[in-house]
């Protein structure tokens, strides 16, 4: 079990799930519970690919960052494939045009890439403070604090 993936899975989970709950409607709509399937779905996929990102800092990976958007883009992609799938839930009168999903698109990869570079971002910052720290000759325990 990867610590630092359980920390940033549960800080992905709780930063969105409560920004998601301040901005909705209250009482929520009954669509809310998905977005939060959605959100520990994603934190599932958080908690797996930090171990991943990690080793690419480490070893300094070439592309590591372009993989890490990568990522975001696959993901944002896949959230629409779901979404398309899903089908329209427009119960009002206002007609949904092709390029709707265009700006959906758009929105879901840029929603996902801006995760994806800023969770590699944040743990390659930690990293790296570890590791001049180790360096200074502090020694850093599992969790990250100095001894």
């Amino acid at each position: 079990m990867s610590k630092r993936g359980l920390v940033n899975a549960v800080s992905f989970f709780l930063f969105w799930s409560l920004f998601m709950y301040a901005i909705a409607d209250h009482p929520v709509p009954d669509g809310f519970f998905w977005a939060i399937v959605g959100l520990a779905a994603g934190a599932a996929i958080v908690y797996w690919r930090i171990p991943t990102y990690l080793a690419w800092h480490r070893v300094r990976r070439r592309g590591r960052r372009w993989l890490a958007l990568l990522d975001g883009v696959i993901v944002g992609a896949v959230l629409l494939a779901l979404s398309l799938l899903r089908g329209s839930q427009n119960e009002s009168e206002v007609p949904v045009y092709w390029y709707d999903y265009v700006i959906l698109l758009v929105l879901l990869v840029g929603f996902c890439v801006f995760n994806s570079l800023m969770l590699y971002g944040a743990n390659a910052l930690v990293e790296r403070s570890r590791a001049r720290r180790a360096q200074r000759g502090l020694a850093v325990d599992a969790g990250g604090r100095g001894e």
